[in-house]
């Protein structure tokens, strides 16, 4: 029902009290209705209205900064940023990234608790991989998280599936998934490996061909001009 209710608040007028920190956040320069959401989902939580008011207000300057950041009007791309920002991530991570969805997930590692460096150096691998990756990888983490591992391990694990090509959601799901597939990376490896050398051993016909003709050559021709 939260969502009905969030669609009513969303298409009616808002108390007093939250329109004035909507219309200031619009003055501080941000997209118009970019809080409207999380005005409604407060209201629609039953919260108080000066509650929420002070909620929003609470928020416009991180999002004036992450404006400031990534010189951008895109409403998910300035929510993204200044939720990463306040999780503590740099101003430089963040602007380093092609997408909101990206923004978010950083944010999102980093408040599960991974090290801001490692939870960039998995986004980026992620961004890497595809969009796929970058969409499921904080969910990934937090199944990984709850499974009893810990944080490095978490990182060192989804950075293994991602350099193998593999979805951070199935790995989450069957964490074996690794293994497995570095066992078969190594098997092919090695396979490929045993098969180069075994067809460099079979084919020395230019070493032949070369020592037989020039030892006839050079014999038959050096035999003929002594005798002469």
């Amino acid at each position: 029902m939260m969502w009905l209710l969030t669609i009513a608040f969303a298409s009616a007028d808002f108390p007093d009290a939250v329109e004035a920190a909507l219309q200031e956040a619009e003055a501080q320069g941000l997209p118009e209705g970019i809080l409207d959401d999380k005005a409604a989902e407060g209201l629609a939580k039953g919260l108080p209205p000066q509650r929420v008011a002070g909620a929003l207000s609470g928020m416009t300057p991180g999002l004036v900064e992450a404006q400031s950041l990534t010189n951008s009007d895109n409403p998910q791309l300035l929510l993204a940023a200044a939720a990463a920002l306040q999780a503590g991530a740099s101003p430089t991570a963040v602007s380093s990234l092609n997408s909101s969805g990206a923004v978010w997930a950083l944010g999102d590692l980093i408040h599960q608790g991974h090290e801001a460096d490692d939870a960039l150096d998995l986004v980026r691998a992620a961004e890497a991989s595809g969009t796929d990756a970058v969409t499921g990888l904080a969910s990934a983490s937090a199944s990984l998280l709850a499974g009893g591992q810990g944080h490095q391990a978490v990182a060192a694990h989804l950075n293994s599936a991602l350099s193998l090509g593999l979805s951070p959601v199935a790995v989450a799901a069957q964490p074996g998934l690794v293994d497995i597939a570095m066992a078969n990376d190594a098997k092919n490896k090695d396979s490929k490996s045993k098969s180069k050398s075994k067809s460099s051993g079979n084919n020395p016909g230019n070493g032949n061909g070369n020592g037989n003709g020039n030892g006839n050559g050079n014999g038959n021709g050096n035999g003929n001009g002594n005798g002469n």
